[in-house]
């Protein structure tokens, strides 16, 4: 028992580079959320994994999720999991790139657009996307959505609250999928 401290560590490490069981053949998609670091607007490349499972979202360990992010995750979901069901899947989320600090409800609108395309095979990845979601699957306003439109180099879909020109607006999931599958995203 001298070298406990040496197991434990192992175990922290396992814990800290693991993401979530992979499986052999899971698919994967990656979404553009937008984000604003409180002086311009961002692009967070998310990559979304389907992987067996009751319905989970797991989020990978090598980031820190506020509160806030987390909620929206949880959100995009409960939402996806109401309107379609588990069908025996789960999600790994893994966020591409820089950021070690993530937070922010306006992630909700990408995590249920890339839980969506990638549970029915639709490529998202040159589209951006930003805004929360309610328990209905209302698409809730968010802020900052001129910033954050603008570090994107294509089509950006916002909440119809937050419209301005040039910009694909949704008030719903509904409308939000119908986006996805009529190949406007």
């Amino acid at each position: 028992m001298r070298y406990w401290w040496v197991a434990a560590a192992l175990f922290l490490l396992v814990l800290l580079f693991s993401s979530c069981p992979r499986t052999t053949g899971q698919r994967c998609g990656v979404v553009n959320a937008l984000g604003y670091d409180g002086h311009a607007g961002v692009v967070v490349p998310l990559e979304i994994c389907v992987i067996p499972g009751e319905g989970s979202v797991y989020l990978d360990s090598r980031n820190i999720y506020g509160v806030d992010f987390q909620k929206a995750v949880a959100a995009a979901r409960d939402v996806f999991k109401h309107r379609h069901g588990n069908q025996g899947k789960s999600f790994l989320l893994r966020v591409r790139g820089v950021p070690e600090y993530l937070d922010g409800r306006s992630v909700a609108l990408a995590v249920y657009a890339g839980i969506f395309a990638v549970s029915f095979d639709h490529d998202i990845s040159n589209y951006a996307f930003t805004g929360g979601l309610g328990p209905d699957g209302s698409v809730l306003p968010v802020t900052h959505v001129n910033e954050k439109a603008s570090a994107f180099d294509g089509p950006v879909v916002v909440p119809r609250a937050n419209c301005m020109d040039g910009l694909i607006c949704v008030s719903n999931v509904d409308q939000l999928e119908r986006t996805i599958t009529s190949k406007r995203v």
